[in-house]
């Protein structure tokens, strides 16, 4: 999931450059507020896909917080339908479960 996140950043990256550099658009108002639009939601994709990537590292690694970090990622992959419901309600059914505790 992380880096299918991490493949959409890139797309939203590359409109808002092809916006800053005017193609798009002659209108130097509507670019600017398109380029913001787009630099926020480059940010919380690059955000949550880097997060997902360190979380799984994380649980390899059996570090503590790691389970803590998994349940956080998917309650919020639970907003993204269809793919990241089913995820995150069966990420939080796995670590809701005494054995995938970590000793």
């Amino acid at each position: 999931m992380g880096v299918v996140s991490f493949l959409v950043a890139t797309y939203f990256a590359y409109a808002i450059f092809g916006h800053l550099s005017g193609s798009f658009s002659p209108d130097v108002q509507k670019v600017l507020i398109d380029a913001g639009y787009g630099t926020f939601l480059l940010g919380l994709l690059v955000f949550a896909s880097l997060g997902t990537l360190l979380t799984g590292y994380a649980l390899l690694k059996k570090h503590r917080y790691a389970r803590t970090l998994a349940k956080i990622f998917a309650i919020l992959g639970l907003f993204d339908v269809p793919l990241g419901t089913m995820l995150g309600v069966y990420t939080l059914w796995v670590l809701s479960h005494n054995e995938t505790e970590i000793s």
